[in-house]
This record gives C-alpha cells, structure tokens and sequence, in this order.
C-alpha cells in the first residue's frame, strides 16, 4: 500500500510552498535492503508522451516492481532541510518520504496553484 498527499507550508498561509508526502509499505522487502527513491524528468520515461511540465518521483525495493508518482515539474526547496527527509523502518517496513518543492515555479507561478493544476481531472 502506498500514497501520496500534497501539503501547504511555509510561515506564511498561502505563500504558495508546497510538500509531496509519501509513505509505502514494503511488507515483503528483502532482509537488510532499503527502498531507495529518485527523480526522474519526464523525458526518460517510455510510457507517456513526455510533458515538460510532469515529472516522476521513483521508489524501488526488491522484490518489488518500482512505484512512479508523476508529480508537476516543481524545484526542490533544498533549503528546507526540516522538510527534506526519507525514513525508513524496518521494524514496520514503512518507508516514508518528504520533499518540499519552492514557492514558485520558473514562470514565477505559484507551486501551489502549479500542483493543483497539475492534479486536477482532465477531460
């Protein structure tokens, strides 16, 4: 089981700063691996028509097959260290993974309103 939730933060409401949170369960990983995470540009990917404005967040542990989120083309915010982490317990077999993005885009658009667009339904 896995999932994946965007959050509002930063100090100030509505400044636009926004977290991707996600926590997989590996029930079946194997003795003394760690999952392991990375981007990934949606020009790698072989599976969709690659999209500037998308890219894919990975996870992998064996024996599993690797988990994709696509996720919207955001910059990591690498200086909120409190917001930037990967946990993994092996006791429970949950890993979970935060990662803020910056307030704003290369466009200047706001991150939140970026993600929601992103996100929303398409027809």
């Amino acid at each position: 089981m896995s999932f994946m939730d965007a959050r509002e933060h930063g100090s100030k409401p509505g400044s636009g700063a926004v977290s991707a949170n996600q926590e997989i369960e590996y029930p079946e990983i194997e003795e003394g691996f760690k999952p392991r995470h990375r981007f990934m540009s949606s020009y790698e990917q072989r599976k969709e028509p690659w999209d500037k404005h998308y890219q894919y967040l990975l996870f992998a542990a064996e024996p599993y097959e690797v988990i994709a989120f696509k996720v919207p083309t955001l910059e990591v915010d690498r200086h909120q260290t409190d917001r930037l982490f990967s946990h993994w317990d092996p006791d429970s077999k949950i890993y979970s993974f935060q990662v803020p993005f910056k307030p704003q885009d290369a466009s200047g658009q706001v991150g939140s309103q970026v993600w929601q667009q992103a996100m929303a339904p398409r027809e």
